[in-house]
């Protein structure tokens, strides 16, 4: 089956854009004229003036002004006094250098056993559906089962499911 793209527009319609267009153009220029004329009857020229970047005119918004970045200048550093009443978990007290050397490993051995017994049993189910051919209300039943398998797998197949249920044990 195929379909007109360009179905009901004929030459006619392109024109009549091609034409509109012009109109537009020539109606911008004449607006553009007539305020380069009101420009000189005043002495001033719209758009230029002291600041080459400020825009004037209707419908011009005025330059946005950033702020700039002094590097060696900080609004709100800490000063030493600060330092004295932060609490005793400061990164400069002896507490937190013995938690610096502590290390922790993430062992995902048992989420591993858990995706690898789904995707037997997928298997399991995939065969029994083979070997049920015949038997319409138990392969339905079986293709029920190997969906809910399938999504069960699909959620837990995935870095982040391993990391949220990974087992953390801290080496000495």
């Amino acid at each position: 089956m195929s379909m007109k793209i360009n179905d009901g527009y004929n030459n006619n319609d392109s024109s009549y854009r091609t034409e509109q267009f012009e109109r537009m153009k020539e109606k911008l220029k004449v607006q553009q004229e007539k305020e380069a004329e009101k420009g000189q009857d005043t002495g001033e020229k719209i758009g230029t003036g002291a600041d080459p970047d400020a825009r004037k005119g209707p419908g011009k918004m005025p330059p946005v002004r950033r702020d700039e970045y002094i590097p060696g200048e900080r609004p709100s550093a800490p000063e030493k006094e600060d330092k004295a009443k932060q609490s005793p978990n400061a990164p400069d007290s002896p507490d937190k250098s013995k938690k610096a050397d502590e290390k922790y490993v993430g062992n995902t051995d048992k989420v591993d056993r858990e995706i690898e017994k789904l995707k037997e049993r997928k298997k399991e189910l995939e065969q029994q559906i083979r070997a049920a051919a015949g038997d319409e209300q138990k392969v339905q039943a079986l293709e029920k089962e190997l969906a809910q398998v399938e999504n069960e797998l699909r959620q837990k197949d995935n870095d982040a499911y391993r990391k949220q249920h990974c087992s953390v044990h801290k080496v000495s």
